[in-house]
């Protein structure tokens, strides 16, 4: 059980993130998101602390944002 964690969502796929935010509720989490883009997600971690985050692989291209978002999170004891 995640005990109302939230957790960050970063999907690009609509329905694979359905299925991501289904599957956190059912474990008793917060979803945060979905974001669509790194963009998105960290302008969300700007106003909201999460636990975790999911990140799709669709958005591999996008690594160099990846690894801010990383760092980010690193600097907020994710």
């Amino acid at each position: 059980m995640l005990r109302h964690l939230p957790i960050l969502i970063v999907e690009d796929e609509p329905l694979i993130a359905l299925s991501l935010a289904l599957e956190i509720e059912d474990v008793e989490g917060i979803v945060v998101g979905p974001a669509a883009t790194v963009s998105q997600a960290l302008t969300i971690l700007q106003t909201q602390a999460i636990a975790a985050a999911i990140l799709g692989s669709g958005l591999i291209d996008q690594s160099q944002k990846m690894t801010v978002a990383a760092m980010q999170m690193a600097d907020m004891k994710v």
